[in-house]
């Protein structure tokens, strides 16, 4: 076995711990925090299955060369912290479960070419790769818009604009990796939305 394989198989065992983690503390389901718990440990359970099972790619980028992906964890965790909302039914509460659904979907299109870093590999044009380029991005960002419309402070709106910069530099980062073979510059004419329909 690969050293880069056993890697992601220790990734991805430490994904599925946190999201565990996270959801041993719910005691019984009565707000938006204790959905947000299930939400991402369904998530974590998924992405670090695909992470364990993952295909070797023809190129990965080192995460440190370029760490956006440090900041975009960093926002995440601060908009997750300050997130609340007493009521089970309210307006949060769907978005997060949109987002969370649509994020599932999207890992689930994505299959075994799942990563958590740039990387050249196979191209995915089926189920939601078939609406915009980077859709776990979007389904991550539903969420994190669910968690700020549950607590309007501005630390969780300035943490969400450094996500979402942070966000957008890493899928530029991306698309530059993946661009390197004429197969992806051919699904980037297909599916010309990266990141949100007829907006980038």
């Amino acid at each position: 076995m690969s050293l880069h394989k056993t890697g992601n198989i220790a990734i991805g065992f430490t994904i599925i711990s946190v999201g565990i983690s996270t959801l041993v503390r719910i005691s019984s389901i009565g707000d938006f925090t204790d959905i947000l718990r299930i939400c991402v440990f369904i998530c974590n359970l998924f992405m670090g299955i695909l992470l364990i099972f993952r295909r070797e790619a023809e190129f990965e980028l080192h995460p440190f060369i370029r760490p956006y992906w440090l900041g975009m964890m960093i926002s995440n965790i601060i908009v997750f912290k300050y997130s609340d909302d007493s009521s089970l039914i309210s307006f949060p509460s769907l978005v997060l479960l949109i987002g969370a659904c649509w994020t599932i979907f999207s890992i689930c299109s994505l299959g075994r070419q799942f990563s958590l870093f740039p990387a050249s590999s196979r191209i995915v044009t089926r189920g939601a790769y078939q609406i915009v380029r980077h859709p776990i991005y979007l389904g991550e960002s539903l969420m994190l818009v669910s968690c700020l419309l549950s607590n309007l402070k501005w630390v969780n709106f300035i943490a969400l604009i450094a996500f979402m910069i942070f966000l957008c530099m890493r899928i530029n980062l991306e698309e530059q990796v993946m661009a390197k073979g004429n197969e992806y510059s051919n699904y980037q004419k297909i599916i010309k939305w990266k990141l949100l329909p007829y907006v980038w």
